[in-house]
């Protein structure tokens, strides 16, 4: 699908200005007040305009990468390298060098697009990082952007992200298919990834309301992933309110692991008393100490090489290209599950 291209003549509609003084405006010429010019200027970037003299003009080869270096985050390092790897061999290969731009708690918009601009990068791809005003301003400089794995933004910009909603759905549906009937769902804030808080449990809820399955209010538990008591007692409190629950859909594997730990610390036995599932894949399963939980699995190596594909087509060949690709989830049983 191709975006409708913003025009001088929509910013200055929106400015109720000439489309002249918005071409002044904006290439930083003509005797217009500084107060008006910046008007125009931050009119441009909220509509989405983009500079193509800007983007022409560009002569380098780099590829930013804005991408979370927090202690938050870091749980995702095993999930982020088979990305980053498909886009070092497929950009290499077309003469693009990534290199990655750390975003930490600190770091304002201007020191990042100050960076970006000192790279002298012709594209930015960010992973799993949103933000529509920084975005935007990066747009109006003429520099392609695609968001990977993140949905929230995808009206707005280009996006590969995972299909959250149908993930969802296919899990559910899966411990529905093993006769379970009393389901609890548990998630915690996204606060970075609203999208996807809000994608897993709607595909959730129409798969346990397409096989008319009762679920009350009190079967959905939300926590802050890093308080562990909190979970600890929702679990326990849940329980006692749902005694008959035989199953627990879990945000992704990060928290199911952290309720598989509780529930076995208080006897339960996993899957024969209760099953798990989760979206994800986060963990490394390969390690011997890792809980063996069923996921609905993410193709990260997908993932990065259609990333890999748009930022190429969209810095070297045609870049009005609109996309929001949704990559699906696949099944793997890793034995957390079991029909009852």
């Amino acid at each position: 699908m191709k975006k409708r291209r913003i025009t001088l003549e929509d910013i200055a509609e929106a400015c109720q200005v000439s489309a002249a003084s918005v071409s002044l405006a904006l290439s930083g010429k003509g005797k217009i007040s500084e107060e008006l010019r910046n008007k125009i200027h931050d009119k441009a970037i909220e509509l989405g305009y983009i500079n193509k003299k800007a983007m022409s003009a560009s002569t380098g080869k780099v590829i930013a990468i804005l991408m979370y270096m927090t202690h938050e985050w870091a749980y995702l390092q095993d999930f982020i390298t088979p990305i980053l790897t498909q886009l070092q061999v497929k950009l290499t290969k077309r003469g693009l060098f990534p290199i990655i731009i750390p975003i930490t708690d600190m770091i304002t918009n201007e020191e990042i697009k100050e960076t970006i601009i000192c790279s002298n990068a012709v594209s930015v791809i960010s992973i799993h990082y949103a933000n529509e005003v920084l975005f935007k301003e990066i747009m109006f400089r003429g520099l392609p952007l695609a968001i990977i794995n993140n949905s929230s933004l995808q009206k707005q910009f280009y996006s590969v992200s995972v299909d959250d909603f149908q993930g969802a759905y296919d899990g559910a549906k899966y411990l529905i298919e093993l006769n379970h009937k009393n389901i609890l769902y548990m998630d915690y804030w996204r606060r970075n990834q609203p999208q996807v808080y809000l994608d897993r449990f709607i595909g959730f809820k129409k798969a346990i309301d397409e096989f008319h399955i009762p679920f009350a209010s009190s079967q959905r538990i939300t926590f802050e992933i890093g308080d562990q008591l909190q979970i600890e007692s929702g679990i326990i409190n849940t329980l006692r309110i749902h005694p008959k629950t035989t199953a627990i859909f879990a945000h992704d594997d990060r928290l199911a692991i952290r309720i598989y730990v509780e529930l076995k610390k208080r006897g339960y036995k996993i899957p024969e008393d209760i099953s798990i599932i989760a979206p994800g894949d986060t963990l490394d399963y390969s390690l011997p100490y890792i809980p063996q939980i069923t996921t609905m699995k993410i193709d990260t190596n997908l993932l990065g090489s259609l990333s890999a594909d748009i930022v190429i087509h969209r810095t070297l060949d045609n870049p009005d290209l609109l996309a929001a690709i949704r990559v699906s989830q696949q099944l793997v049983e890793r034995g957390s599950c079991c029909r009852i």
